[in-house]
């Protein structure tokens, strides 16, 4: 099941599964820190690491692909274009059953997405 801006897989199991991304190590100056870690929490993101890097600070992280669109533009307000970052492709995690609620209702009525 394929929705804008949402990747979604779904196996024989019936669970529908959403694509975590890992932020490999975000570097930014340390004044910024507390404001890109509340959006990356706010993102439903998991911290993995953090270390202190002479006036800068190296971040790394797990973030649902999902939450991760106009993150771009968010890291350059928040720091005002001071941070950089980069992601990969990590892993997929079923999603909490609140969310797939929420996409259920949102495809119904919809034709189904094409492989």
């Amino acid at each position: 099941m394929t929705k804008l801006k949402h990747v979604y897989l779904v196996d024989g199991s019936g669970y529908i599964f959403r694509a975590y991304h890992a932020l490999p190590p975000l570097t930014r100056p340390d004044e910024y820190q507390g404001d890109l870690l509340g959006d990356i929490n706010r993102r439903r993101g998991k911290i993995v690491s953090i270390e202190a890097k002479d006036t800068s600070t190296v971040l790394s992280a797990e973030v649902p692909l999902a939450e991760m669109f106009g993150y771009a533009t968010a890291i350059r307000s928040l720091s005002k274009g001071r941070a950089a970052y980069s992601m990969e492709p990590f892993r997929f995690e079923p999603v909490p059953a609140n969310i797939v609620t929420t996409i259920l209702d949102s495809a119904k009525g919809k034709p189904a997405a094409r492989a």
